[in-house]
């Protein structure tokens, strides 16, 4: 997606989260990119930041995203410094 446009790799990656219907199960895969789907982390428990209380946040649907292979090799080929 980076290669044939001007944008850069995060902007392009935020352009794939907002395409990303999160009511739907399809996921939307960018050829050399990755493909951005539907993560559905487990309920897990939290802290009240003020009252320091344990609280239960429940399960939520994000999206998420899974890099290409050539996504994968052009990083590590050009590490940043």
């Amino acid at each position: 997606m980076t290669l044939e446009t001007s944008l850069s790799v995060y902007h392009a990656g935020c352009l794939g989260f907002n395409c990303v219907d999160t009511s739907q199960s399809a996921a939307f895969s960018a050829p050399a990119f990755g493909t951005f789907y539907r993560g559905t982390p487990a309920s897990r428990r939290g802290m009240n930041p003020i009252t320091k209380e344990f609280i239960q946040l429940p399960a939520t649907v994000r999206p998420a995203f899974r890099p290409g292979d050539r996504l994968r090799r052009g990083v590590r080929r050009n590490p940043r410094t």
